[in-house]
């Protein structure tokens, strides 16, 4: 059995495997949400509404 297979039968209920035109449109609906650097990170400066937070909590308020 393979990584991938064992990681799926432990989460069970808990994961959903995109297809590969599912996975291709999430990837690109995030790459249109947010500039990019060169170096492929979140270039924040140029995010006109973010903050930064230390845990989830700060998060889900």
């Amino acid at each position: 059995m393979s990584l991938f297979d064992e990681c799926i039968e432990v989460l069970v209920e808990n994961v959903h495997v995109f297809s590969d035109s599912q996975r291709e449109q999430v990837l690109s609906d995030f790459e249109n949400s947010f500039p990019f650097t060169e170096w492929g990170r979140i270039d924040w400066e140029k995010v006109s509404s973010h903050a930064k937070v230390h845990t989830v909590d700060e998060i889900i308020r």
